[in-house]
């Protein structure tokens, strides 16, 4: 094979990877386009993670039976015929199916691909690939639209076609599947990942206010703290990087509201995520595949109805001491009552667990009375503030829970050592 096409893999492997959490930053774009809930629209990411797993697994059980150059090559035709439908699809329930699709081909090329290029040339391209996910496709989003995410995957999927046609021909099991230990390693610590890659976005875009350019900009911090941890430290212990990932994690549990934090949260999550996933996913050979996108799965199922719940209760929380807020602030009383009746109205219209939009009530108030414009500005900028805090702190206890799942990858680490120990000769 030649250096191109060889190239080109790697590229197609990366994005494999990356298509677990590249739409993240286009979910608000889908909403405003597809006009459905939060929750139908987050199954844009979920399905393929979750096709991505079952596949997965069925690779594994029918190893035995199955070639690398043609598993390859069905790999990436379907995933570049499910990316070209994603780029065209009309509504979110073909496209949450045609992501679905796009699932089993990354899972089929991932697994056949780690035979092609070797398990650290592999482990590094899903790695990297998994890390810049979300701020390729925030940039993509932002520059053009939500469709040029799947537009700009399409010509290397087709291209790799060609690589996969001139790759090796073997047995799926020429390098064996890989370690237990490992594979749940990976798990575990792409499980605890959701928290680098789907809540540090969130809270980018919904608790300060990052467009999605920029919170691909922040969120660029994963992949170049995890390439340089790399290329310095090529040695370092996976304990120590996912003892590191966790420490990230926990560092945004407590101060989501700080961006300095934040910046140094996801700098931390980058340099573990460089330490510790690609040698654990060499370990974990093809069945890491399945592995690594049903701890992804596990994630998303575990992490976003705990946001979703916290940030529910903060909002009514919130709601309760803007109202004490208002009725304390040095507003003049003929400002104060038709602007209080306007930010009920705005409270009213949010419904429960939902933050409202004071925007139009101050408004009308400064136009009323612009002697108390100055008083008025004040007072929104402490409600603006609550509403953050309330935003902010929502994420506190998914961080913890996802350093807390980076911290399980330990068992099946010192599980792993203690049974290769145990196979020494005496």
């Amino acid at each position: 094979m030649s250096r191109f096409l060889r190239v080109t893999l790697i590229v197609a492997v990366a994005l494999a990877a990356a298509d677990s959490a590249i739409v993240v930053l286009a979910v608000p774009q889908l909403l405003v386009d597809f006009g459905q809930s939060i929750t139908s629209t987050a199954w844009v990411v979920t399905a393929y993670n979750l096709a991505a797993a079952i596949a997965g697994v069925v690779v594994v059980v029918a190893a035995a039976r199955l070639r690398t150059r043609s598993l390859l090559a069905a790999g990436l035709v379907v995933f570049a015929a499910a990316t070209i439908g994603c780029s065209l699809a009309p509504s979110l329930s073909v496209l949450v199916a045609l992501r679905a699709v796009q699932g089993i081909g990354g899972a089929l090329v991932l697994a056949s691909a780690f035979v092609e290029l070797g398990p650290a040339v592999w482990a590094a391209a899903a790695a990297i690939g998994a890390a810049a996910g979300p701020a390729l496709g925030g940039t993509l989003t932002q520059v053009f639209d939500w469709r040029a995410i799947f537009v700009a995957q399409a010509p290397v999927a087709v291209v790799a076609v060609l690589a996969a046609l001139r790759s090796e021909d073997v047995g799926l099991r020429s390098r064996g599947l890989g370690r237990p230990d490992a594979t749940a390693s990976v798990g575990l610590i792409s499980g605890a990942l959701v928290g680098a890659l789907f809540l540090a976005v969130v809270l980018l875009v919904e608790g300060h206010g990052f467009s999605p350019l920029a919170a691909a900009g922040m969120v660029s911090i994963l992949p170049v703290s995890a390439l340089a941890v790399r290329w310095r430290f090529p040695s370092a212990s996976v304990p120590a990087g996912v003892i590191v990932l966790a420490g990230g994690l926990a560092l945004f549990s407590v101060a989501p509201g700080s961006i300095p934090v934040n910046v140094a949260a996801l700098a931390a999550c980058g340099a573990g995520l460089g330490i510790c996933l690609p040698p654990t996913s060499e370990d974990a050979g093809v069945m890491g595949v399945a592995s690594r996108h049903a701890g992804i799965v596990l994630g998303l199922l575990l992490l976003a109805p705990m946001l979703s719940d916290d940030l529910s209760h903060n909002a009514d929380s919130a709601k309760t001491k803007g109202i004490v807020m208002v009725l304390k602030a040095p507003v003049p009383l003929l400002d104060k009552i038709p602007l209080t009746i306007n930010l009920y109205r705005a409270l009213r219209s949010s419904g429960h667990g939902k933050l409202p939009d004071f925007t139009s009530a101050f408004d009308k108030a400064r136009r009323a009375d612009a002697d108390a414009v100055p008083k008025l500005d004040a007072l929104q900028q402490s409600l603006d503030q609550i509403q953050k805090d309330a935003i902010a702190s929502s994420f506190r206890r998914p961080f913890a829970v996802a350093a807390i799942l980076a911290l399980l990858a330990l068992v099946p680490i010192g599980a792993g050592r203690v049974a290769a120990v145990a196979r020494l000769p005496a």
